[in-house]
């Protein structure tokens, strides 16, 4: 277990997603489809460096003289040992190689699309927030306070899905929060500086995340420009249900009577955020369900 994980774990929903509470179903997103344009866009310099890049050019380049020397004449051969001919191969290779390889790295910016739009086809990232009472949480992703948020225990096996120690998918891990993007070479490039890294401006957020293939999704929806994938999450993991402080009526009724009717449901704690009188701050209150 990870030894900075909080007990509990919060998702805020808008009132048009009472589905994660009914059909128990968390949606996992492509980081193309954030509302942060940087996200999962960490500034690739180049594909390596020119130090890797020329000995992965001169072993290519090596093997490649190898054959041609190979296929020559017998008469060739016979004049010309294989030290002589690679001596003046490579004499002529030395000549073109910045060239060649100033010309691999142009590709960087293209291969920088083509690995975000591949990402983006295959990964999805669930996130959470340790705080059950932001106030930018409420505002930004429970619609302006009138939707929900569910706390989920961090603990569950549901959240520690990796299959070996190496796997970066399938379990909780921490966003750090930076002043500076990341920025390096494509093969220096780590899995926390493509999916856990944001600005410092998002520090609010608290995040944790957790990231699994598209494939493995439980439900699909065909949307524009990027479809909805939802994954079943067991009732378990599931401690409380929030209401916002400016849930109507309507909603408020529909979670009572999701979480009542659900015999799964019957351990989970009903709450609602309540103002404070004097102070910029939220309370948790619980209510009946």
């Amino acid at each position: 277990m990870i030894a900075d994980l909080p007990t509990s774990l919060f998702k805020y929903f808008g009132p048009d997603r009472l589905d994660a509470i009914s059909n128990q179903l968390l949606r996992f997103t492509p980081l193309g489809d954030f509302n942060d344009p940087f996200e999962g866009r960490p500034e690739i310099t180049s594909l390596t460096t020119n130090d890797e890049a020329i000995s992965i050019f001169d072993e290519i380049a090596s093997e490649e003289l190898k054959n041609i020397y190979d296929k020559m004449p017998k008469s060739f051969k016979e004049t010309t040992s294989y030290t002589e001919f690679l001596s003046v191969a490579r004499a002529e290779i030395q000549i073109e190689k910045q060239g060649i390889l100033n010309t691999a790295q142009s590709f960087t910016p293209l291969i920088s699309n083509l690995i975000n739009g591949k990402l983006d086809e295959i990964l999805g990232v669930l996130c959470f927030s340790e705080v059950p009472d932001g106030l930018l949480m409420w505002a930004h992703y429970g619609s302006s306070h009138t939707g929900f948020a569910l706390e989920f225990d961090s603990s569950h096996s549901y959240f520690h899905q990796q299959i070996s120690s190496e796997d970066e998918f399938r379990q909780l891990r921490r966003v750090s929060y930076k002043e500076a993007r990341p920025s390096t070479n494509l093969a220096a490039m780590s899995a926390t500086d493509l999916f856990l890294v944001k600005s410092g401006h998002w520090a609010y957020e608290r995040e944790w995340r957790m990231m699994r293939p598209l494939v493995d999704a439980t439900k699909s929806l065909d949307k524009k420009p990027y479809p909805v994938h939802l994954y079943l999450y067991p009732a378990q993991t599931l401690k409380s249900i929030i209401i916002g402080a400016r849930a109507t009526c309507e909603t408020i009724k529909h979670i009572q009577k999701i979480a009542t009717e659900n015999s799964d449901y019957s351990h989970i704690r009903l709450k609602k955020i309540v103002p404070d009188a004097s102070h910029f701050h939220l309370n948790i209150v619980d209510i009946d369900m």
